[in-house]
């Protein structure tokens, strides 16, 4: 199977550039060298110039531009803006990859050999998901979203929240998925 790095971008370059080091300089513990697929989210034109310095040194294989959605300024909770990203990451990366399977980052995330190995092998054993749970004296009973491999069983994707959503995309998901086969 293709691995496939779909990472989400929201105005945090500075960790992009962090993340995609880290991805360069982690490819050699994949079977297959993985394609990256970024999530753009209301794209800078001001930007537009280092996203396709990326591309032109192949260090991007796709971007997919999820323009500026109502009320995304700023004061809104990140739930409903980043289940979009995820969706529209995971529908197109699958579209363009056949017989593939996605690790799905965001652009602030930095993925450990460890990590890469447990879900590359999790995913290749025949897991639909492995997502991780998240706690802290805060939440608990979530899955993270920013930070795991999935298949193209949209069965197991997380969901896409409404809006007006009153609880976090990770608890959603955990809800959502809890008691599901095939789960790591």
């Amino acid at each position: 199977m293709k691995p496939v790095i779909l990472i989400t971008l929201h105005r945090r370059y500075h960790e992009l550039c962090l993340a995609l080091k880290n991805i360069q300089n982690k490819k050699i513990f994949f079977k297959q060298i993985p394609s990256v697929v970024l999530v753009w989210a209301d794209p800078e034109n001001g930007r537009r110039w280092f996203i396709d310095k990326l591309i032109e040194e192949k260090i991007i294989d796709h971007v997919i531009y999820r323009y500026k959605l109502p009320n995304e300024d700023g004061n809104q909770p990140t739930t409903f803006f980043e289940s979009q990203n995820i969706r529209i990451g995971l529908e197109n990366v699958f579209r363009l990859y056949e017989n593939a399977y996605c690790i799905v980052q965001a652009s602030d995330i930095i993925i450990n050999e460890f990590g890469i190995r447990l879900m590359q092998s999790e995913i290749l054993k025949g897991a639909e998901v492995v997502n991780f749970a998240w706690s802290n004296r805060y939440t608990s009973n979530a899955w993270y979203t920013n930070c795991f491999a999935i298949s193209s069983n949209k069965e197991y994707w997380p969901p896409c929240s409404d809006m007006d959503c009153a609880d976090v995309l990770e608890k959603l998901w955990y809800r959502e998925s809890y008691g599901k086969r095939k789960i790591t």
